[in-house]
């Protein structure tokens, strides 16, 4: 039998539900699920950061950063012959899940073959502000948005990390009303499955949505997934969210770390950090 990781432009929470209906697959996942004996593993790009969104059923899915914003955003992928994989010090190389990476060596002797790449300095790369960077995101703060002139422009924040709670919170401010126009006005730019989005697609990803759903718990009298389904419904915006009915967020959470775990253990190391260093 051959495994399989399936490598696409769009990530699979975009895909079209029921696109061929008539078909013995109606749609993309509705595939990947009748094959997840042999398909490992889902990479895709479009969004341009490191992105962890869960796993279709059984299969984790993730979307790797693009090349275009620095030099360092290759990535080490192990394959194994029994379907093993793992995504070496992708956490960390990665800078905690952003737009760029960093530099790192591998160890020549590492069992399953990661190779070292020649050390070319760090590219500093256009990785946008604040960077991914801890302190410096703790340093950033974005104003509670009541409407659509109150989103700040992408020359004053464009974040580096991808689905960062810490600032899209700011963004469901103008929700605790519920959905109105300004409401939704303000979130469809916002979580867009498209790469200039502050947290394109983030509404898929699992940590996110439980943040959004507390929030809303916590501050209004209506709950997140019935102010995502109205804006999609009533106000027709294109508004990707879990269990809602555009695109097809993770059925389930990944218990992958992000940080190169494997859907099947490979030889070596248990922790991929393990084997990694940052070169210079």
């Amino acid at each position: 039998r051959q495994h399989v990781v399936l490598v696409m432009h769009w990530p699979q929470i975009t895909a079209m539900r029921n696109e061929a209906p008539s078909a013995m697959h109606r749609d993309l996942p509705t595939l990947i699920c009748a094959y997840n004996d042999t398909v490992r593993l889902l990479l895709s790009g479009h969004l341009h950061k490191a992105t962890v969104w869960g796993q279709l059923c059984g299969v984790p899915s993730i979307t790797l950063p693009a090349v275009r914003y620095n030099a360092q955003n290759w990535q080490v992928l192990e394959l194994a012959s029994d379907g093993g994989w793992r995504l070496a010090g992708f956490g960390a190389k990665t800078r905690n899940h952003s737009r760029c990476s960093d530099v790192f060596a591998f160890d020549r002797e590492r069992p399953c073959g990661a190779y070292e790449k020649d050390y070319e300095g760090r590219d500093v790369g256009s990785c946008g502000w604040p960077s991914s960077d801890a302190a410096e995101e703790a340093g950033f703060a974005v104003a509670d948005i009541d409407g659509p002139k109150d989103v700040p422009s992408q020359d004053v924040f464009n974040p580096s990390g991808a689905c960062r709670w810490k600032f899209a919170r700011a963004y469901m401010h103008a929700c605790r009303g519920g959905a109105s126009e300004a409401c939704c006005s303000v979130l469809e730019p916002a979580f867009l499955p498209a790469s200039g989005a502050p947290f394109a697609g983030c509404l898929c990803q699992r940590d996110m949505w439980d943040s959004v759903v507390s929030w809303f718990d916590a501050h209004s009298d209506f709950s997140a997934a019935a102010v995502m389904l109205a804006c999609v419904d009533e106000y027709g915006k294109r508004i990707l969210f879990t269990g809602g009915p555009i695109g097809f967020c993770e059925a389930e959470p990944w218990s992958g770390d992000g940080h190169g775990a494997a859907s099947r253990k490979l030889p070596g190391p248990d922790n991929a950090e393990d084997a990694a260093r940052r070169a210079g």
